[in-house]
């Protein structure tokens, strides 16, 4: 798996112009096939730098879920959920939490680095949760993630260039600052799921 994505990364910066258009229909696709898409945005921190590099990544996030999620609404609802619930044992759970929490689970779920973005938009799409809000939370806070994959890639080739060995360090920092961020969203989630499955008497 790791020689496609550099096979990718190699055939994306051979062709700049449409490398884009390209990138996102590959992570609607690897999306669609349920294959862990964050070695795609890694791959555009590498090609477009920080901020290009987020705005085409986090397109190409947003899309993939908005498919998959559009999918498993309205065409493949009861297969969706039997291939799920076969392969991910914890499917039931999630659809619960949903149903309790709506949106903050929409939005720590995204937070989450554990679980797989590929399949959020299916699971989401099992749920009763409303598109437009859905999709509004899945952009919002998709993008603590997203920027931590994206600065990792673009630090990639500064760890060798010694030029830019003093702005990787800053951004050695606000990778570890977000990394410290997820995990107190993490940490915080998980606490309230078994306050929730264990209440008090």
């Amino acid at each position: 798996m790791a020689g496609i994505f550099e096979w990718i990364q190699h055939y994306l910066a051979l062709h700049p112009f449409t490398s884009p258009v390209i990138y996102v229909l590959l992570h609607i696709l690897f999306a669609t096939c349920l294959i862990p898409c964050s070695p795609m945005t890694v791959i555009a921190g590498v090609l477009w730098g920080k901020w290009l590099g987020l705005i085409i990544s986090v397109l190409g996030a947003f899309l993939s879920s908005c498919f998959t999620f559009g999918l498993s609404r309205v065409f493949f609802k009861n297969r969706v959920y039997q291939f799920l619930s076969k392969r991910y044992p914890q499917t039931d759970w999630f659809l619960e939490k949903t149903k309790v929490h709506g949106w903050k689970f929409v939005a720590s779920a995204q937070l989450n680095p554990v679980v797989p973005g590929s399949v959020l938009g299916y699971l989401f799409g099992l749920t009763k949760i409303e598109f437009t809000l859905y999709a509004v939370y899945v952009i919002l806070f998709m993008l603590p993630l997203q920027l931590l994959l994206v600065i990792t890639g673009d630090s990639i080739p500064k760890i060798v260039d010694s030029n830019g060995s003093s702005w990787f360090v800053v951004e050695a920092v606000v990778i570890l600052f977000l990394v410290l961020f997820v995990y107190k969203k993490m940490k915080k989630t998980k606490k309230r799921s078994r306050l929730d499955d264990h209440p008090e008497v």
